[in-house]
């Protein structure tokens, strides 16, 4: 027999779904009519069996099980639904008429949450139902929680849990690695406390931020500087949106971005040591031939000709290592310049648009003021600076 699918008066589904299972059709229709009434959305079936199958859509809060059903009754349809994943976080009321203890007992051995006696009151019944879709829903979200636990315990990244108070109350494996945190975590150990122990943080005007109440939206980092015997280390530091975060609670993901930093730096030295390696002794091939060039007149017509074919081949050459180079390039854009003392600001801004650590600035005494030229990256078009920050 297929389910009966009842929707409050056509209006869009109720937030509590209510599955009802009662072989008498006038006990079903009257437990369906109150439940109805009260703005939930309503599934009625005719036996055990049917409740179970329903039930393992894990779509209901609440189970009205008659007791007494041929077949299946209520007793075993609710161990089924206990013992099954998928249905086990709904909340089983048994209907019954058997008041006795020991019927009592057998329903709660079962898994039953709750008893309605027959014949029953319409305003037990909505109770019943709105408090225990309470429960159903706590029981679904820690189901929930404790799934996302078990995921994250093999997770290549690190996340945690921290408290209003920046307190660590959770940590996954990696992130337990990451920070340096021995076995449980220690309710005292605060989460940014903990990171400024192990790391250098950057930038720290990010992590200036870090505790007031709107939170840091920007990626922030944790560096761990080189040494003779150990590389650098890079951990990206941002909020994420995961169910174990709770009303109060912040979720952070931790990843280990060392590679890509490393690779960002050696981008860097690459530009530097390409365009000095190239740059340098092509100038100095060039200049010799453009002041030949100038007294050309002076030369006689034989080194006039091998010049013009020399300065010929120095421009083609000029211009195709300008072309290698042109990726790595900083051209000045007209008319753009701003005092040393707004470079901090403007690089800030730049460095969390990109994601990036912020550079170490050091500004000569007197020189603040002093009006620069900025450029941009022959490549990167979309970080021109406009004129509004000069």
């Amino acid at each position: 027999m297929m389910p009966t699918r009842v929707s409050p008066r056509g209006e869009a589904p109720a937030a509590v779904h209510v599955l009802v299972a009662d072989d008498v059709r006038e006990s079903r229709n009257l437990l369906t009519a109150l439940v109805e009434d009260d703005g939930c959305a309503v599934t009625a079936v005719a036996s055990g069996a049917e409740a179970v199958e329903q039930a393992r859509s894990g779509l209901f809060d609440v189970v009205l099980l008659d007791l007494l059903m041929p077949g299946m009754d209520g007793i075993e349809a609710c161990m089924a639904i206990r013992s099954d994943p998928r249905a086990a976080s709904a909340s089983v009321v048994m209907i019954t008429a058997l008041a006795d203890d020991d019927t009592r007992r057998r329903c709660l051995a079962a898994g039953a949450d709750d008893f309605i006696a027959k014949p029953f009151d319409r305003w037990e019944v909505r109770a019943r139902v709105q408090s225990l879709s309470r429960l159903a829903t706590a029981r679904r979200a820690a189901a929930e929680r404790e799934l996302l636990r078990s995921v994250l315990a093999t997770a290549a990244d690190g996340y945690a849990l921290v408290s209003r108070d920046d307190e660590i109350i959770y940590a996954n494996p990696r992130a337990r690695d990451l920070l340096s945190l021995q076995g449980s975590t220690a309710p005292a150990t605060r989460f940014r406390d903990r990171c400024a122990t192990l790391f250098h943080l950057e930038p720290e005007a990010g992590w200036a931020r870090w505790n007031e109440s709107d939170g840091v939206h920007e990626p922030l980092y944790l560096l761990r500087h080189a040494t003779p015997g150990s590389d650098a280390v890079w951990i990206r530091v941002s909020a994420t949106d995961t169910a174990l975060a709770e009303a109060g609670q912040r979720a952070v993901r931790l990843e280990d971005v060392t590679v890509e930093m490393q690779g960002q730096l050696r981008h860097w030295e690459f530009r530097e040591f390409v365009s000095h390696k190239l740059r340098t002794p092509l100038n100095g091939v060039t200049a010799p031939l453009e002041l030949l060039g100038m007294r050309q007149a002076e030369l006689p017509q034989d080194l006039r000709e091998l010049v013009a074919i020399c300065r010929n081949s120095a421009q083609r050459l000029s211009s195709a290592v300008a072309d290698v180079l042109r990726p790595f390039d900083v051209r000045p854009a007209d008319g753009e310049r701003l005092p040393v003392s707004a470079i901090h600001g403007l690089a800030d801004e730049c460095a969390n648009a990109e994601g990036i650590a912020l550079p170490v600035f050091d500004v000569i005494p007197g020189l603040d003021q002093v009006a620069v030229r900025i450029g941009e990256p022959a490549d990167r078009k979309s970080t021109r600076l406009n004129s509004s920050h000069t």
